[in-house]
């Protein structure tokens, strides 16, 4: 149970449905409107070798937060006594042949599925990810603003997995499918914006939840290197974005009289699981002081981020009732 705990077994099923959420809301039924004589077209990769990328995905992801704890122990015991695993019941070098194992099988199995297409290039992703969570937990998480960056960055890359493993998509030589590989870009790169923007809130909400062990063991994270305030304002600032950015396209697709009761569905849920808790942690963010406040609004955020990817499913409505 130890080892589950380290590799934060929530997040990886997170991460594991948003990768399946992008095949199944938008590559799938996008490609299932591109005819072929009588029939259509599948992603490349069936089922089985799409689990293998997820797998992958997941073994390097679980090997970052093992590199992590590896790096945090004696913030951790500052911060969050109670969840410390490594040099209490599961020891440095079992942790650290933990680390080495699962992210060697995550780059095999990501350079299996790059074999598979015939495109070895594509395995550079697992390996560039890997060293830059190896990077994060030694140098970058130290580092106001930059360290952030980088994990919000790995979450939006992990939404962008699967499009990145389906030829069609980059390797497109047929016009008549341009219009459709357009959709797949241009919306899961809005799905991988919004991936990007919440979890970098997520992060600033970590740090000022951990202040204190960070400032015991010489991190030099926003809310130390300048202050609180310029955290929380910074947070303001990307909630604000967020929020303005989903009411664009609740605007638009208000305006869209075609498929109105759908998009009219789409508005409340959006109303109701992305723009109320955004709000409630905006107010919030300003009247919070402990770390168990940040905690709750730290819970909020991914709450948030688990309804985006769900949204998904409207997307998917959408092309069905827009090719039909």
């Amino acid at each position: 149970m130890n080892y589950l705990k380290l590799i934060r077994p929530i997040n990886l099923l997170l991460t594991a449905f948003a990768m399946y959420a992008v095949r199944w809301f938008i590559i799938i039924p996008l490609l299932k409107n591109c005819v072929i004589g009588e029939g259509h077209l599948s992603p490349y990769l069936n089922e089985f070798w799409f689990l293998i990328l997820v797998v992958s995905v997941l073994c390097i992801n679980a090997a970052g937060y093992i590199i992590n704890d590896f790096c945090d122990v004696e913030t951790d015991k500052i911060n969050k006594p109670n969840k410390v695993y490594i040099s209490q019941t599961i020891s440095f070098s079992q942790a650290s042949k933990f680390y080495y194992s699962i992210n060697i099988i995550g780059i095999i199995l990501g350079t299996l599925v790059a074999y598979q297409l015939r495109s070895l290039h594509l395995a550079s992703l697992q390996i560039a990810a890997a060293g830059l969570l190896w990077l994060y937990a030694m140098q970058l998480k130290k580092r106001p603003i930059v360290g952030n960056i980088a994990v919000a960055l790995l979450s939006a890359i992990a939404l962008l997995m699967p499009i990145f493993f389906e030829p069609i998509v980059f390797y497109n030589s047929q016009p008549e499918f341009d219009v459709v590989v357009q959709i797949i870009l241009l919306a899961t790169l809005v799905f991988a914006a919004f991936a990007f923007l919440t979890q970098w809130i997520r992060e600033l909400l970590k740090d000022l939840q951990d202040i204190e062990g960070d400032k015991a063991t010489g991190c030099n994270t926003l809310p130390i290197w300048l202050s609180v305030n310029a955290a929380k304002f910074l947070i303001t600032i990307l909630i604000a974005v967020t929020m303005c950015c989903i009411a664009w396209f609740q605007f638009h697709f208000y305006r869209q009289r075609m498929f109105y009761s759908l998009f009219n569905t789409w508005n409340i849920y959006v109303s109701i699981l992305l723009q109320l808790p955004l709000l409630f942690v905006l107010l919030s963010l300003w009247k919070a002081e402990k770390p168990q406040q940040y905690k709750v609004l730290s819970t909020v955020m991914k709450v948030v981020m688990l309804a985006g990817i769900v949204s998904m499913f409207f997307i998917q409505q959408w092309f069905q009732n827009y090719f039909n």
